[in-house]
């Protein structure tokens, strides 16, 4: 659209937009009659609880392993996609000039480009090509790699998924070449895509129903700011020392996901259903009494 169509790096965010749009009209629609009421009633907590909910969610471990790991797992597709965005674009901004570089990098947003272009001496379209291989990756893992994690488990499914994603990204890092860093850029999305929502499955597993909301809130809006502090700090590191640098910066953030998620299957598996429905009977026989 943008190096072959002519359009302006603009133009990408009318399609955002309008994406946008129907996500909230779709998900208004949705949710309109879920209100604060109903969800007070379908999650009751334990008699003689006297904080909130997140500050109690706080206070679990469970809670703060999820927060690291989507920390962690922000940062690292961040850093596959656009760590050298910010950091080429705010040099250009410093210094009153835009380069080629700095276009393209801030035009299609990805250091697989800037890495596809310098490295395998690949064109910008190409590269751009292989970045969209990864986010379509990334769709299809998480439409039908949640079939394999059914069978399989979620917590030996990550663990799978972990050890592929580091196989596929030393093949991308160590083989010099071009069809195979493609291919290899395409096929991380698929075992990186699953890897939020399968956390996500897991941490309300391994806790009660009240505290869904809170810990996946806290979770989801503290591990989210890793996707725009990892790559802001992995492009200085690469402007300075160059875009080989990375490869094994992202590796390293791969074996970082690999143990927190290792340290979430020690944790202490409470039996949080049995529990949500023994607060619920409760809930309905106070509900009696008071009729």
């Amino acid at each position: 659209m943008i190096t072959k169509g002519g359009l302006g790096w603009y133009a990408f965010y009318y399609i955002m937009v309008g994406v946008s749009a129907v996500e909230f009209f779709s998900s208004l629609f949705t949710f309109w009659a879920q209100t604060g009421a109903i969800y007070l009633a379908e999650n009751p907590r334990e008699a003689g609880a006297t904080t909130g909910r997140t500050r109690e969610a706080l206070k679990n471990r469970v809670t703060w392993i999820f927060a690291l790991f989507i920390f962690v797992y922000c940062g690292m597709e961040g850093n596959v996609i656009q760590s050298l965005h910010s950091c080429f674009f705010i040099t250009s901004l410093f210094t009153g000039q835009l380069t080629d570089a700095s276009m393209y990098i801030v035009s299609l947003g990805g250091w697989i480009v800037v890495f596809m272009t310098r490295v395998r001496n690949a064109s910008s379209f190409v590269g751009g090509v292989a970045a969209t291989g990864f986010w379509g990756g990334m769709t299809v893992g998480r439409l039908f790699l949640p079939f394999l994690t059914t069978r399989v488990g979620e917590l030996k499914s990550m663990i799978l998924y972990l050890c592929l994603t580091i196989i596929f990204e030393l093949i991308f890092w160590l083989v010099p070449n071009l069809v195979v860093s493609a291919v290899s850029a395409a096929i991380l999305g698929v075992f990186i895509g699953p890897m939020f929502p399968t956390a996500i499955v897991v941490t309300t597993k391994l806790l009660p129903r009240c505290l869904h909301v809170g810990t996946i809130g806290f979770g989801t809006s503290f591990g989210g700011s890793g996707g725009a502090i990892f790559p802001f700090i992995v492009g200085a590191i690469a402007q300075a020392k160059g875009v080989r640098t990375l490869q094994p910066i992202i590796l390293s953030l791969c074996i970082v996901l690999t143990v927190l998620w290792i340290l979430l299957l020690r944790t202490p598996q409470k039996n949080s259903q049995e529990k949500d429905l023994k607060m619920a009977d409760e809930t309905r026989n106070d509900d009696q009494v008071e009729a």
